[in-house]
């Protein structure tokens, strides 16, 4: 029998710590911290780490209370949001009026979606939605910019409060060597968190395109023809009273040099998660991110703004990656009601189904089907022609082969394709990349194992043995593909795949072949150990 005023939601159970899990998210970017003392459990966890003990990962006692630069992890939206003001970004510097911020609703639509377990790095509290109206334009504009990365004599005043999100942004040299923790900064934290497997970074468009625009609509009364009525008295002329322009905030757009810009943060982020060799690399991990919406003045009268977007991802600088999946179109939904247009990104959606997907029926199935979320409609509105072909010689045929799609069918909205960006049709599934980057994740927890052993052939075997039983299990599962197990996958660990040198200077190299179940050619990944410096 019901009781009133109390509400039973079933929770699913806390999943524990597991290196090779494939569903964990890491959110980086802008968000109030909602004021009071740290809950129990967050403090606690913060303690276990080297946040607090001296070395390159310390954070002073005020930015662990602030939750400044730590990864948080987070089993729920109720848990994000008794930490974080997610809802609390000021419209206007001053004003109480509040919206969303990006970061919050990308968290909110994960677990909406079917999320399970995240983690979420604040560096800092997000900007004003709009610029002061006698502000410069392009001063607002670096000043969004700015909190990607910034050197010390540009940084922002209020630098000690903040951590950047994309360090390596600014300048040519990269995000710096993975190596080292001390350059382990905002989005670089990934290297800190051995079991996550999806980064995002929900401001990137935000903070590329500056302060939202401002749509105004000025009212224009009809005119209505003068006529000559017959004996009608004289009447006074009619007066119309002025009407104020309605305003409009507009959702994030950028301009066609912006995309330029924006192909560099994807950039730097993938280079973060490339490493810089060694065992450094966070090859495992695949990056969500929403493709930005167009200007007006970049659309050029193009029917398709999404063949128009894809023309500008593609242009110099492409991006080309079995280890980026964008979302698109972005979504209108209830929690984004209050914000320009009324939208959002949808890498949250995306990495939702993504995590739903992976405890559910395992890394190697695609995320496409029906969604839990609530989306009203989308922006820009989907027509066929849009999902259909592309006219760009360079790309696919399908927008779907390089896009994350959203789209309604059979009356529900749904993730009509899961791609990846690569340029190579053996790696455009996301779930083949996810799949591979749960092997690299156990390539890794088992080669561990033997770190410190000296490479003979009792150790060859025994990782040629491990790495067996488990592409074995894999391939009873229905993950891999083949007739046969020697169809299925190989191993070599031994002098096959090793040189003299690799043995005299203490690296153990094991190559594994596998035939992914939607796939009709081998994909190849070796396992390096090296005892030798910094490796």
């Amino acid at each position: 029998m019901p009781v009133p005023g109390i509400e039973i939601r079933e929770r699913p159970a806390r999943a524990g710590f597991a290196p090779t899990r494939a569903d964990v998210a890491l959110f980086v970017g802008l968000v109030h911290r909602r004021p009071g003392p740290l809950p129990g459990a967050v403090s606690e966890w913060i303690a276990q780490t080297d946040f607090v003990r001296p070395g390159p990962l310390f954070r002073a006692a005020e930015k662990r209370e602030a939750l400044l630069d730590i990864p948080v992890p987070i089993d729920s939206f109720e848990t994000f949001d008794a930490l974080f003001a997610w809802d609390e970004r000021p419209l206007v510097a001053g004003s109480p009026e509040q919206v969303p911020c990006r970061l919050g609703l990308a968290v909110r639509s994960f677990f909406e979606e079917g999320g399970v377990k995240a983690y979420v790095v604040r560096t800092g509290d997000p900007l004003p939605v709009l610029a002061p109206q006698d502000a410069d334009p392009e001063v607002a504009r670096r000043e969004f910019r700015n909190l990607l990365a910034w050197r010390k004599a540009t940084a922002p005043a209020d630098a000690d409060e903040r951590a950047a999100l994309l360090p390596g942004f600014i300048g040519t040299a990269g995000p710096g060597d993975m190596r080292d923790p001390a350059n382990w900064s905002g989005a670089a934290l990934v290297h800190f968190l051995e079991d996550v497997a999806l980064l995002l970074l929900p401001d990137l468009p935000d903070l590329i395109a500056g302060p939202a625009q401002v749509q105004r609509t000025e009212f224009v009364p009809d005119t209505i023809e003068e006529q000559f009525v017959d004996c009608a008295p004289d009447a006074p002329a009619i007066v119309l009273l002025p009407r104020p322009a309605s305003e409009r905030v507009l959702a994030p757009r950028l301009a066609k040099g912006d995309f330029g810009t924006w192909r560099k943060a994807i950039g730097v982020a993938l280079d973060i998660l490339a490493g810089t060799g060694g065992a450094s690399h966070r090859r495992d991990v695949m990056l969500l991110a929403s493709l930005p919406l167009l200007d007006a003045a970049s659309l050029e009268g193009s029917q398709n703004e999404a063949e128009r977007t894809l023309a500008l991802v593609h242009q110099s600088g492409a991006i080309s990656s079995a280890r980026l999946q964008l979302a698109w179109p972005w979504l209108a939904t209830p929690a984004a009601s209050t914000l320009g247009e009324g939208v959002e990104g949808g890498e949250g959606v995306l990495a939702g189904a993504i995590a739903r997907t992976t405890l559910t029926d395992g890394a190697h199935s695609p995320a496409t089907g029906s969604l839990r979320s609530t989306i009203r409609s989308s922006l820009p509105a989907l027509s066929k022609r849009m999902l259909q072909t592309t006219h760009e010689p360079a790309q696919a045929d399908w927008l779907g082969a390089t896009l994350s799609l959203f789209g309604r069918k059979a009356g529900e909205w749904r993730l009509l394709s899961d791609a990846t960006t690569s340029g190579s049709a053996h790696w455009q599934a996301g779930s083949v990349s996810r799949l591979m980057a749960s092997l690299v994740r156990n390539a890794r927890q088992l080669g561990e194992l033997f770190f410190f052993e000296a490479s003979s052939p009792e150790i060859w075997g025994r990782i040629h043995r491990q790495f067996e039983s488990l592409l074995r299990s894999m391939w009873h599962d229905g993950v891999l593909g083949g007739r046969s197990e020697a169809e299925a996958f190989s191993v070599v660990c031994d002098r096959r795949s090793m040189t003299q040198a690799d043995i005299d200077n203490g690296r153990l190299v094991a190559d594994i072949e596998v035939l992914p179940a939607q796939l009709v050619e081998r994909i190849k990944v070796s396992l390096v150990l090296w005892a030798g410096d910094k490796a």
